[in-house]
């Protein structure tokens, strides 16, 4: 896998975990109001709290294992060579 393709998935589940969290944040109110002996929230949102928060937590863990991946050395589009490792196109 090259860099750029290692940073599309990173953006990727950076977003998928930002879609998560802003759930959790836009429905604590809700959890809130229970908790205060108010209105009970529904098990419907209860469960995809569950799934959003499981997801986080799976996400964060795809990042570390991709991190942790090494690179392939990049293949240069606009000429179809590959760049030596430690090399650069940009002078």
């Amino acid at each position: 896998m090259t860099q750029i393709e290692k940073d599309d998935k990173l953006n990727s589940y950076y977003g998928i975990i930002a879609e998560c969290k802003y759930f959790l944040h836009d429905t604590d109110w809700q959890m809130h109001r229970e908790l205060d002996g108010d209105k009970p929230m529904s098990q419907e949102i209860k469960t995809k709290r569950i799934e959003a928060r499981a997801k986080v937590n799976e996400y964060e863990e795809y990042i570390k294992q991709l991190i942790a991946e090494p690179v392939d050395p990049e293949i240069h589009e606009d000429m179809g060579m590959q760049i030596p490792e430690g090399e650069s196109v940009v002078e």
